[in-house]
């Protein structure tokens, strides 16, 4: 993959970008048997090193807009072409591939070998997006109830969570919720009904219990009357 890439990364760029490339260093560990590659095949220095944004979500954005909103002069992408090919000339010596036989990469571009039915990958989406949303209320809740809140979790603690288009987890508008609970300082919710509630039920006091079996009887002193 690291040959392909390199080539790729050749064709693309221009003389001026090329001559600016100091390094190439491996984004994620999956990388490390590519980098080294992409370097030698560019003539460049390959080194490691810390990265604080590790993954790139190119949702409904081209490279270019991925290249602005990540501060980069440019992205290059493996074609999923040469993916393929990379994987097929890793097949072991001796081994012939089965006729037709596709290599999945569903993955990558939602077409799946397997036969998936219709609807399953939105019901997945549904379900996670449902998770997502629980975690972040009760985050935001935990928050107001320890006086910690800022404003955005006093509105989810208040109006709940939506997800907008780019997949994120935002406060609800209120006119999008129906009988949302209100949280105050004290960590009361406020029903719609008017009835108090606590955020957290007090536990109820501990039962002084005697553990009287049999290997426990050594533990305990008693008096003859």
């Amino acid at each position: 993959m690291g040959r392909f890439l390199g080539d790729r990364v050749i064709k693309v760029l221009t003389a001026d970008h090329s001559e600016e490339t100091d390094v190439v260093m491996p984004i994620l560990e999956t990388s490390n048997t590519s980098a080294p590659i992409v370097a030698a095949r560019l003539k460049k220095a390959y080194c490691q090193g810390f990265i604080e944004n590790r993954y790139v979500f190119p949702h409904k954005r081209d490279d270019d807009a991925i290249a602005l909103y990540i501060g980069a002069k440019k992205v290059i992408f493996q074609k999923l072409d040469d993916l393929k090919e990379a994987c097929a000339q890793a097949v072991l010596a001796g081994m012939t591939a089965r006729k037709n036989q596709e290599i999945e990469v569903g993955v990558f571009n939602g077409e799946t070998v397997t036969p998936v039915p219709r609807g399953y990958f939105e019901h997945i989406e549904k379900v996670r997006g449902e998770t997502r949303k629980m975690k972040v209320m009760e985050n935001a809740r935990e928050a107001v109830a320890n006086g910690s809140a800022g404003k955005e979790e006093i509105q989810i603690a208040t109006n709940g969570v939506e997800v907008n288009d780019d997949g994120k987890v935002v406060p609800a508008s209120a006119s999008t919720t129906n009988g949302a609970l209100a949280i105050s300082g004290n960590g009361v919710l406020h029903t719609p009904n008017g009835k108090r509630k606590h955020e957290k039920d007090e536990e109820a006091p501990p039962r002084h219990q005697m553990d009287n079996g049999l290997h426990n009887q050594g533990d305990f002193d008693y008096v003859k009357t």
